[in-house]
């Protein structure tokens, strides 16, 4: 078992102080994705309840800037559940649990900040910079998903895995637009009533609650919502032309089988190229829907096969645009 150096040594006292104990693992390799089930599973061998986390860490010591993959576990010495979180997620699991209704959801509300450019209309994006893109109004994030939440992929993302974590339909399952980032997702039961979770636009919020649920713990320099100095909020339903991404991912969910890694890879590839300078903003949905389109269905793929497809779809946008820069 390693200490990682990304990691304080405060990280672990903290996942201790909330009765925790803290184990810490290095996972390094051509196949991160293989290594985490060995640990993971391993994890269950032992009884012990797994909050997972996997993170992707850029070694600044290295100057080939090789990815690294890391695995948490922490589990609580009590033996109580430990449940596994994501942030937009856990507001919806939260709602849920607390109106004690899991199992009568009429409609799950995904809000969504809009990112760097919502109130630019798809001429406007033409030509915008990867430092326009990164300008997050709202949330101070990694670069991947800055962008993410400018193209709305990181919303088609949460629409899927909200569809498996609560069980629902995606026609159950709608995208808002809201800019103000405060509502960050409610739950509309049988009976009408809505049940929503509101705060300040603070990714730590979510991921301490993970580490310390049921319990709720003082948020370290956390700012308190002050609705009088809002004023309002505001909220709008998508344009799916507009966010062309979001449509793409309810395709590919819809469609189910292998699509959803194919997108998922895909954008990983063209997100990276994007931020490296090599493509246009726009080209990103584009070479994400050719490699939907290119591809040939596997209804219920394997992990072996995922792990295959979503090489494929990373593959396929480097030669989609290695052949485009050979035609030029």
């Amino acid at each position: 078992v390693t200490k990682l150096s990304m990691f304080t040594d405060g990280c672990g006292q903290y996942l201790k102080d909330c009765g925790y104990g803290a184990e810490f693992e290095t996972l390094d390799g051509d196949k991160p994705y293989e290594e985490a089930e060995k640990f993971v599973k391993k994890a269950i061998e032992r009884n012990l309840p797994v909050i997972y986390l996997m993170l992707r860490h850029r070694d600044k010591e290295f100057k080939d800037l090789n990815w690294h993959w890391f695995c948490i576990t922490g589990y609580k010495t009590e033996k109580e559940e430990v449940q596994q979180r994501q942030i937009k997620n856990s507001c919806i699991h939260t709602a849920s649990i607390q109106a004690n209704e899991m199992n009568k959801i009429k409609r799950i509300l995904l809000t969504a900040s809009g990112g760097s450019f919502r109130d630019k209309t798809r001429e406007e994006l033409v030509g915008v910079s990867v430092k326009e893109a990164l300008n997050h109004p709202n949330w101070s994030m990694g670069a991947k998903i800055t962008i993410d939440s400018a193209t709305l992929f990181n919303k088609g993302l949460e629409v899927m895995e909200a569809k498996w974590l609560f069980d629902v339909d995606y026609d159950q399952i709608e995208v808002l637009i809201h800019p103000e980032s405060i509502l960050h997702s409610a739950v509309e039961f049988e009976d009408t009533s809505v049940i929503g979770q509101m705060g300040t636009p603070d990714m730590r919020l979510a991921i301490q609650y993970a580490l310390t649920y049921p319990q709720r713990k003082k948020l370290i320099n956390g700012k308190s919502l002050d609705l009088t100095e809002l004023g309002s909020l505001t909220f709008k339903k998508p344009d799916f032309n507009r966010f062309h991404a979001l449509s793409l991912a309810y395709r590919a969910g819809k469609t189910g089988g292998s699509l959803p890694c194919v997108l998922n890879g895909a954008n990983e590839m063209a997100n990276l190229l994007f931020r490296e300078g090599k493509i246009e903003f726009l080209q990103i949905e584009e070479l994400v829907e050719k490699a939907m389109n290119a591809h040939e269905l596997v209804e219920d793929p394997t992990i072996d096969q995922l792990l295959d497809i979503d090489q494929w779809a990373r593959d396929f946008v480097l030669k989609e645009i290695n052949e485009t820069c050979r035609r030029l």
